[in-house]
């Protein structure tokens, strides 16, 4: 089984954060990513931590166009601001991890 890509949420965040272009930016995104993860994992939205790869591409894709290049910078300045991606095994009914 194939381990999933997690990051934690405030250093995508901080990924994130140069590539605002509005003042409200920041604040819809962390809204987006916790309610998808929230939904995702039958969690409160406001005790999310971590966010899938696919959380964050959901939340990306509903916020602009160009979701895959904004995709890729965010994940190259995570990287250059010394984060690591979380691998885990996930069992395919979230009741079970």
């Amino acid at each position: 089984m194939k381990p999933k890509i997690y990051y934690k949420l405030d250093e995508i965040l901080a990924a994130a954060k140069p590539f605002a272009r509005t003042k409200d930016a920041q604040s819809s995104l962390e809204k987006h990513l916790r309610n998808i993860e929230a939904k995702k994992t039958n969690k409160p939205a406001q005790s999310i931590t971590e966010i899938s790869y696919e959380s964050l591409r959901e939340a990306i894709l509903l916020l602009t166009v160009c979701y895959e290049e904004l995709i890729t910078a965010i994940l190259v300045k995570f990287k250059l601001l010394g984060y690591k991606a979380i691998k885990r095994i996930v069992l395919s009914h979230p009741s079970l991890n």
